[in-house]
């Protein structure tokens, strides 16, 4: 058998297997993510419990929330990008302050 027959029969045995697979979920579920979380949603998302976050909210500790129709939101991409600000050294999060310094500076540098 050579390298081509052997990467041809791989690839018609992981197209039956996709097959079938697709056969037997006659009900497949597309996951979709919220752009902006609740409190809840966005503790979840850090780890912590809903009281913890309200509580690194109040202290200015967390990135500052969306006000939509009412509701209090956070942008999940935004606290994935605080989250990667961490600072490596100490390990230590940027306030929501320094966060402001941070995507200001990036701002400028793009620009």
């Amino acid at each position: 058998m050579t390298i081509n027959d052997a990467q041809r029969n791989m690839s018609e045995r992981v197209d039956k297997t996709l097959t079938i697979e697709l056969i037997m979920n006659t009900n497949p579920q597309i996951i979709v993510e919220p752009l902006l979380l609740s409190a809840v949603e966005a503790a979840r998302l850090l780890g912590i419990s809903r009281s913890k976050f309200y509580s690194m909210h109040a202290a200015g500790l967390v990135p500052l929330p969306v006000f939509l129709g009412g509701c209090v939101r956070w942008d999940r991409d935004e606290l994935r990008a605080w989250l990667s600000a961490r600072n490596p050294k100490t390990g230590l999060l940027p306030t929501r302050l320094q966060w402001i310094e941070i995507q200001e500076s990036r701002k400028c540098q793009t620009a």
